[in-house]
């Protein structure tokens, strides 16, 4: 099976279990990009929860998967930050998402209005993190290639 398909499997079989628990999650990062059509590939699945709901999604992750001894990276504070492996493909879980950046700290938590679309994949709803939203994210992490990519999709600057 393609590698894209794989992911994607995956994330509509997780899909299917977080919208029966009914917490507030959606897609953010490469993901999200590759399911608004920006970009052509993704390499893992970030999944953002609200902090209130981190538990219950941490169990449905872990029926389908395992959880993966996490990598420290100083450019994030998050205050939750697991990393799961299911069926081959990476899966981060975020709660309480925080990017270190050279202004400061700031802090990012999943809020509803921030869940601004939802998409089809393989016949389960996926909701998707506002775009908006990951572009200040990576303006902040001084990732340039996705700021512009966003820029040249959104068709500003």
């Amino acid at each position: 099976m393609e590698e894209k398909q794989k992911k994607l499997r995956v994330l509509a079989k997780l899909a299917a279990d977080l919208n029966e628990s009914d917490i507030l999650w959606a897609v953010g990062a490469s993901a999200m990009l590759f399911l608004r059509r920006i970009v052509t590939d993704f390499r893992d699945i970030d999944l953002m929860v609200c902090e209130e709901d981190i538990e219950v999604a941490k169990e449905i992750l872990l029926r389908h998967g395992t959880l993966l001894p996490a990598a420290e990276d100083d450019r994030f504070g998050s205050h939750h930050f697991l990393q799961f492996s299911v069926d081959g493909v990476e899966i981060d879980l975020i709660a309480g998402f925080v990017v270190n950046a050279a202004d400061g700290q700031h802090v990012c938590p999943l809020q509803v209005e921030e869940v601004d679309a939802c998409v089809d994949v393989f016949d389960e709803a996926v909701s998707l993190h506002a775009l908006k939203v990951w572009y200040e994210y990576y303006t902040w992490m001084g990732r340039t290639e996705r700021v512009k990519q966003i820029e040249e999709f959104l068709g500003i600057k």
